[in-house]
């Protein structure tokens, strides 16, 4: 009997002294399978004001946590605060410092009215990675503390309390690509069978242009909204070496987008030469499903490396120059190497080398059309570099993960024309075409 109730007492005392640790974290844990991202309440110690957050999980091993701090109810709006580390335990508590707050807090509360979001990119040691979000709204005193809302992804759970004021309208960042769900439009058929390369329309509404790898004539494929091949068209001129990426961007007609193909894969890295080649998008209203269109005629430039052959399976287009970046493949850090804007007569142009990358084995990329976010893509996850100033100043940024789970082999990747979403799709039979979106 002495020993029960000394074991009650102790469990009691635990848990008294877990609720006194913290006392703005008590909210009930949800089952140990389900990750779950909770926010506490500022702490302020001088000038040094931070956020609390609590970070639940299955499992003891170890992950890795990325946590961005926003101003505002959407993930578009302004970033303040951002922190990486290594999780240690199921449940990890971790202050973030905030790096704005003059008008964010006062008297070390949010401000009525004001909103922080966090957004976390939990990526565990084995198994699937996952986007949780989680925000805290600003009230007066009184109920500061209870005015909290919560989400996770993949699995949605949301917790709100009555805020005694109503937010204004926050005023609306550029969306960098930051994804917290997927879902497949559909599997993509024969005869792609090595999709390596994947292009968003800017001309046709819900398309996307894609590609096999080699052993295939020159020609590109447009999907539609359920994945279905809706048109062909072949490239009158071109020759199909290894092609491993396609792009889109400007062309010589304002107004007008353009395709980009890259032959520029060299898996023994021994091409003297590789190239791109470029065709104007046509536009498929009124084309029915299964079309081949008429071949279209094409420009192109060769690519010479100044540092010996590569193999490479990322193509970019400056949306706004028009310069042409290709990113290496094999390196332990891949290189980024730039050829201002080619003419497309056939002509050879040397590429600059412009910036070395952490990531190894980069297999896919894609620029969105405001020309300020880069995502790269490597077999097992995605990458996005992030600059106002145009894609030569995103590669000298730390880049940040991006939702993805694995595919059998994925060397594919697009953005859409908005940089709300981007879609991968797989190498093999029947694969299917993801998309990543907010």
């Amino acid at each position: 009997m002495r020993l029960v109730v000394a074991t009650g007492f102790a469990v009691l005392f635990a848990v008294v002294a877990l609720t006194w640790i913290h006392p703005d974290l008590n909210a009930e844990a949800q089952p140990r399978a389900t990750p779950r991202l909770e926010v506490g309440t500022t702490r302020c110690a001088g000038t040094r004001e931070s956020i609390v957050v609590r970070i639940i999980r299955s499992g003891e091993a170890r992950a890795e946590v990325e946590l961005s701090v926003y101003d505002g109810t959407a993930r578009r709006s302004h970033r303040i605060a951002q922190v990486t580390q290594t999780l240690k335990r199921a449940r990890s508590i971790v202050p973030i410092r905030l790096d704005a707050t003059a008008s964010i807090l006062r008297n070390c509360r949010i401000r009525t009215g004001r909103t922080l979001t966090v957004v976390a990119h939990l990526t565990p040691r084995s198994g699937q990675a996952s986007t949780l979000r989680a925000m805290r709204v600003g009230a007066p005193a009184a109920t500061t503390s209870a005015a909290v809302a919560t989400t996770t992804t993949p699995t949605t759970t949301t917790t709100t309390t009555p805020d005694a004021s109503t937010p204004p309208p926050t005023p609306v960042a550029p969306s960098r690509a930051e994804a917290t769900s997927s879902r497949i439009l559909g599997l993509v058929g024969a005869p792609i069978t090595e999709a390596s390369g994947l292009a968003w329309s800017r001309t046709n509404a819900n398309t996307w242009w894609t590609h096999n790898d080699s052993g295939d004539s020159a020609r590109i494929f447009v999907l539609d909204g359920s994945a279905r091949i809706h048109a062909t068209l072949p490239l009158s001129g071109a020759a199909a070496v290894d092609w491993e990426d396609i792009a889109t961007g400007p062309g010589p007609t304002a107004g007008s987008a353009y395709l980009y193909v890259g032959d520029i894969g060299d898996n023994a890295a021994v091409r003297a030469s590789v190239r791109v080649y470029r065709v104007l998008e046509p536009d498929l209203t009124g084309v029915a499903v299964g079309t081949t269109l008429p071949a279209a005629s094409i420009g192109s430039v060769v690519l010479q490396y100044p540092d010996g052959a590569r193999d490479a399976e990322s193509l970019l287009v400056d949306q706004v120059s028009g310069d042409l970046y290709v990113i290496s493949k094999r390196e332990a850090s891949v290189r980024v190497y730039r050829a201002p804007r080619p003419a497309f007569a056939g002509e050879t142009v040397t590429l600059e080398y412009i910036a070395t990358l952490a990531q190894t084995w980069v297999v896919a990329a894609d620029v969105c059309a405001d020309n300020a976010t880069v995502l790269v893509k490597t077999p097992t996850r995605v990458y996005a570099y992030v600059s106002d100033s145009g894609l030569a100043a995103a590669f000298a940024q730390a880049p940040t993960a991006r939702l993805y789970t694995a595919e059998p082999q994925g060397e594919a990747i697009a953005a859409n024309p908005t940089c709300t979403a981007y879609a991968t799709l797989s190498e093999g039979s029947n694969q299917p075409l993801t998309i990543y979106e907010q």
